[in-house]
């Protein structure tokens, strides 16, 4: 006579479930664990960096996963930086923080929206900077993908020349004794 034995899962089976469920809820990209803050626009200072007031506190603010040409690459830079300006200057925008909320500046990182519609894009879907993504912080990396594919397509901002004849990394990179940011 064989007797079966019933196997029980244990207790450590559960552990492992349950925090490999929380592991899973942290990396998700979903906006559910994201935080949210209101901030008013009190200056642009280029293409990707604004400075905003939220409550009493001013805070330096670095648009995720955009990277616009430098104020001294010509013409784009202030190009970018006069388009971000006319869009949220003096304007009370939401700003969506990721898994990391900082650079190594000290800049908060943040998806900028207003009006529903996310800055970030549309700098990048009107040809006015190329998408520039560090993990973790890659929420909206195939949309940002999906907007660069289409200013391309359709010629948009420094598309419509050919693209970038360097992008503005290569120009830091290029300009690294004389350019400090801010």
């Amino acid at each position: 006579m064989s007797t079966r034995r019933e196997r029980t899962p244990s207790l450590s089976f559960f552990v492992c479930a349950i925090l490999s469920l929380l592991l899973l809820a942290c990396l998700s990209p979903s906006s559910a664990f994201s935080e949210s803050l209101r901030a008013r626009v009190v200056r642009v200072y280029d293409g990707d960096t604004v400075t905003v007031r939220i409550g009493r506190r001013r805070e330096r603010v670095r648009l995720i996963g955009i990277d616009c040409p430098e104020l001294r690459q010509a013409p784009w830079g202030r190009r970018a930086r006069d388009f971000l300006r006319r869009l949220v200057l003096g304007r009370t925008v939401r700003l969506e923080l990721d898994l990391d909320p900082r650079d190594r500046y000290g800049r908060l990182l943040a998806y900028v929206w207003l009006d529903g519609k996310l800055v970030n894009e549309t700098l990048v879907r009107e040809g006015l900077c190329l998408i520039y993504t560090f993990p973790p912080n890659v929420r909206y990396v195939e949309r940002l993908r999906r907007a660069q594919r289409w200013a391309r397509e359709h010629r948009r901002g420094f598309w419509a020349e050919g693209g970038l004849s360097e992008t503005p990394y290569q120009w830091r990179r290029r300009h690294r004794r004389r350019h400090r940011r801010r």
